[in-house]
């Protein structure tokens, strides 16, 4: 008996050793988590930066945060609404952009998991223009729906039985290193997950993002003239979602909330290319003859930016060809303000700062 014992310690010692290192880089680097103690963090006075490597539940963690908090004013689409910061609002502000939320019945979905009680005054909506091609696929099942219980008690080992080889493969690359899990910081945030770790990647206590990269707009594109990925061609609007939108104010004004609705700028690189193809891009141009006359119908407030020199906001830079820095959508909302006064009641004297 004894001598089984220790030949079945001997076997198990191989893969203990191969997933110590991983299980330790994980709790370290706060990857391993619980969904329920991110949510939590809200509540505590320390700032900090989430941006996991190995999972994602960001529009559940969203979803739950604004269920706690019922902010007053709420910024709902992709990642693309992420640079809206706090301090450009008067009342509460959270931002609930998400990258996994990949067509627009995602974000219809969200508002209608909102009960009355908890819901905004005010919600500035992020219409991604590739939402309205009728050749955009792409979808991800239920991008706020609530983990397995099995990952909730356990979420070390969920995270480790699927994420072990990548652990190793990222350290070899290089893409963090032992210091970085270990090393401390003078600026008071606390960092969780291996993006926010080593690339100062990730979402903020108000929901907002960061991004570690500035002016890469190659790989937009590159997909722009291959026909690929974000910029698939397409000549005509999906009717299906701008029925959709249209769900959307309807529930909207049913509700009492006021509805910004915006079409993100471009970098201005990206903005030229995808003007000089008029026919593969037939649908984008004709989004503001579209949902101005919608908007209008229902009272809300409608702005198109896909051209970034509206609000200059070239002149403050992009992470990508899809997300301006965090000036270029200070100098937005300001713009947005100016021209239409329904948004004055809830916009902060800051958003005036350059």
């Amino acid at each position: 008996m004894r001598r089984l014992i220790a030949k079945l310690a001997i076997f198990l010692m191989v893969p203990v050793a191969v997933l110590a290192f991983p299980a330790w880089v994980l709790f370290a680097s706060g990857e391993s988590l619980r969904d329920d103690d991110l949510i939590a963090l809200r509540g505590k006075t320390q700032r900090f930066l989430v941006g996991r490597a190995y999972s994602e539940s960001t529009g559940y963690v969203k979803l739950k945060t604004v269920l706690n908090d019922t902010p007053e004013v709420l910024a709902l689409g992709t990642s693309r609404v992420g640079g809206f910061r706090w301090d450009l609002f008067q009342p509460r502000f959270y931002n609930a952009g998400s990258g996994e939320y990949q067509q627009f019945e995602d974000l219809l979905a969200f508002l209608r998991r909102i009960p009355a009680a908890r819901q905004p005054r005010l919600i500035v909506l992020g219409m991604d223009q590739k939402f309205f091609n009728v050749r955009w696929t792409e979808h991800v099942p239920e991008p706020f729906a609530e983990p397995p219980l099995l990952s909730k008690r356990l979420p070390l080992w969920s995270v480790l039985r699927s994420s072990w080889p990548m652990v190793y493969r990222d350290y070899f690359q290089r893409k963090f290193r032992l210091a970085d899990l270990t090393k401390r910081r003078a600026d008071g945030v606390r960092r969780i997950g291996l993006q926010a770790i080593a690339r100062e990647f990730g979402y903020r206590e108000d929901g907002s993002f960061t991004w570690p990269f500035w002016d890469y707009d190659s790989l937009d594109l590159h997909q722009i003239a291959h026909d690929e990925r974000y910029y698939v061609y397409g000549s005509g609007v999906s009717d299906q979602t701008v029925t959709e939108v249209e769900a959307f104010l309807s529930e909207c004004q049913r509700r009492g909330i006021h509805v910004a609705g915006f079409l993100p700028p471009f970098s201005p690189r990206v903005y030229q290319a995808l003007e000089e193809r008029p026919r593969e891009y037939g649908f984008m141009f004709e989004l503001p003859n579209r949902l101005q006359p919608l908007f209008e119908r229902y009272g809300f407030s409608f702005a198109d930016f896909t051209n970034p020199e509206r609000c200059a906001v070239d002149r403050d830079g992009f992470f990508d060809g899809q997300h301006a820095s965090e000036r270029g959508y200070r100098r937005l909302w300001k713009c947005w303000v100016d021209s239409d006064q329904r948004l004055k009641p809830f916009s902060a004297e800051l958003n005036a700062r350059e």
